[in-house]
């Protein structure tokens, strides 16, 4: 049986990928100058910007899937590095945060609602889920019966 914090990671995993998706189409002007400086794309900035936006969904819903059914302990830690890759942009955002800009608030939500995700793996019932790789412990007595 899966528990019940597994399946939380799942969703607020995916919804934190929604929300910056969501963030970065309202308000693309920053990610769009990212583009532009990297790849000098011009007219086609837009189709990478769509591509872009489809990879980072693509690989937050991988990374839930493979925590959630299959108990993958690197999936688990790749989305531990993410949020901690997230907490180190904290000082750039509290300035925002300070003067009231929405792009900020928006972040910080998608920041708290990462690291109640993440928070989710380390309930004792996920600990058990990994170390079992998601298979009941019943299974394992019958082998040696």
């Amino acid at each position: 049986m899966k528990p019940r914090s597994i399946t939380l990671f799942a969703i607020l995993f995916v919804t934190q990928a929604a929300m910056g998706t969501i963030h970065n189409i309202a308000s693309p002007e920053s990610m769009r100058a990212q583009i532009e400086a990297s790849f000098q794309s011009g007219d086609q900035t837009n189709g990478v910007f769509a591509v872009i936006l489809g990879i980072r969904l693509a690989i937050a819903g991988l990374l839930a899937w493979l925590v959630w059914a299959r108990a993958n302990n690197v999936a688990k830690w790749i989305a531990i590095v993410f949020a901690i890759g997230r907490i180190a942009q904290v000082r750039d955002a509290w300035s925002g945060l300070q003067h009231g800009h929405a792009n900020s608030i928006a972040w910080t939500a998608e920041l708290l609602v990462g690291l109640l995700a993440v928070a989710c793996l380390f309930t004792p019932k996920s600990r058990d889920w990994f170390r079992t790789k998601g298979r009941p412990v019943e299974s394992y007595v019958s082998i040696f019966e």
